[in-house]
């Protein structure tokens, strides 16, 4: 084995020590809160503003135009849609 090959093997260990490292960071958690806002409310507003913010490209039909699947959810429609109703979005870790 060559140095070339020796520093490319070093950097590849690196490379997936660093990998392995960051998976094993906290994730972050963000929740929509609102003050006085009970379980009950705060699930009826989160599937208002999901079904507000949900584009289904396909109609209905198997598949869409240039191949779209499915109904996916606009994330910056459902974000104006919890703000509106006076939720912010903080996190917890």
């Amino acid at each position: 084995m060559d140095m070339r090959e020796t520093s490319r093997s070093v950097a590849a260990v690196l490379w997936a020590c660093a990998l392995l490292a960051g998976g094993c960071a906290p994730l972050v958690q963000e929740t929509w809160s609102k003050p006085g806002a009970t379980p009950q409310v705060v699930s009826r507003d989160v599937f208002d503003c999901e079904r507000e913010a949900t584009v289904d490209p396909t109609h209905g039909q198997e598949r869409g135009a240039y191949g779209a699947s499915g109904p996916r959810k606009n994330e910056r429609v459902f974000a104006a849609c919890m703000r509106a109703r006076g939720y912010a979005l903080t996190s917890g870790g």
